[in-house]
């Protein structure tokens, strides 16, 4: 069994390599999509403290590639704000002010709002930016689809879940 941390090492290291791999290959415009498809290979628990709260392999590569999506095509940012931006905008305010009217502290609240829900709509948004992204992207989300299609069903025929029988337990 490996511990919660080298899973998490292991699961962002093979995001990180399909993102630079397709960042090498095609252009920084196309490695967020299949960094992403890679990511959510990775299960919820494999994840590491980062200022008391828990960062998880798709979070953590969001982050790394949407920092090197600024760099690339900071441009693209703000240019054009849609409806579905400001609603985002406003489910992460809603959570805000609910979690803190509740007893949140602001700072940890608004981290785990941000962390949420804007990681990864920023995160699907940018990927499709560019021409031709979904088209590059398919194939990787259908894979990632198909390895968990197939280890749901071996979870519930067998009652046994391969992240935390092989991997790290719960």
């Amino acid at each position: 069994m490996l511990s919660s941390l080298t899973s998490y090492c292991l699961f962002f290291a093979l995001s990180l390599s399909l993102g630079m791999f397709f960042a090498w290959r095609h252009g920084w415009k196309t490695a967020l999509g299949p960094a992403m498809a890679a990511a959510l290979l990775a299960a919820t628990w494999f994840n590491i403290p980062f200022l008391g709260m828990p960062l998880d392999v798709r979070s953590s590569t969001a982050i790394f590639f949407l920092i090197a999506f600024c760099f690339h095509s900071g441009r693209l940012i703000f240019s054009p704000l849609t409806t579905l931006d400001c609603l985002i905008t406003g489910i992460v305010v809603w959570h805000v002010i609910s979690d803190t009217y509740h007893g949140g502290y602001l700072p940890s609240v608004f981290t785990q709002a941000y962390a949420e829900w804007v990681l990864p709509y920023a995160a699907g948004r940018y990927a499709v930016v560019h021409r031709g992204a979904i088209q590059r992207m398919t194939p990787w989300f259908v894979a990632a689809a198909v390895v968990l299609a197939i280890a749901a069903c071996i979870e519930s025929y067998s009652g046994m879940n391969f992240w935390s029988s092989w991997l790290t337990p719960i």
